[in-house]
């Protein structure tokens, strides 16, 4: 069985605010799963944003067992910096087969980016096949683009309320 899971960010400089969304899919469901949240941390940047985008979903996931029987995660984003973390610090992750090649880059991790990275290993059984893939947003319309704008648009959501906390007064 095989579980999908895309996830976006979005980051305000201005506050360090974020939010994330994600759109799930098993090949058992039936239909979707969509979520996200606010990312209650001060971030340095966007790319601290996307990482923990891809570690709360996944972590919400396993702790909900939906994991559990499953034998392939495709990990999807449009952070080429998160897929080449993923890549670089998850045991036996690949590209996934008939996908775009992933460009190996810096390997230098901030603590927030270890800390994701640790808590999204714990997310996958050794047994589990992980696979990467990189996705984009731009085009005419067909469901991948549509679903890469529902995440985006959750993300958005949750970045501004977050950005409101700390506007009014400070985080969580």
């Amino acid at each position: 069985m095989q579980i999908t899971v895309l996830t976006d960010a979005s980051y305000c400089p201005e506050t360090r605010a974020g939010g994330w969304g994600a759109w799930v899919k098993a090949d058992v469901w039936g239909i979707p799963l969509t979520f996200g949240g606010v990312i209650p941390i001060s971030l340095a940047n966007n790319a601290e944003a996307e990482m923990m985008a891809m570690t709360y979903a996944c972590s919400a996931l396993h702790s909900k067992g939906l994991f559990d029987d499953m034998v392939v995660a495709v990990l999807q984003c449009d952070s080429m910096r998160v897929l080449q973390l993923i890549l670089n610090n998850l045991r036996e992750a690949q590209v996934r087969p008939g996908t775009r090649p992933i460009e190996q880059g810096n390997t230098t991790t901030s603590q927030v980016e270890q800390v994701a990275l640790t808590a999204l290993q714990d997310c996958f059984d050794p047994a589990i096949q992980v696979y990467v893939q990189h996705v984009k947003a731009f085009g005419r319309g067909n469901e991948d683009q549509k679903t890469s704008r529902k995440c985006d648009w959750i993300a958005r959501h949750f970045m501004f309320q977050q950005r409101a906390k700390v506007l009014l007064g400070g985080r969580q």
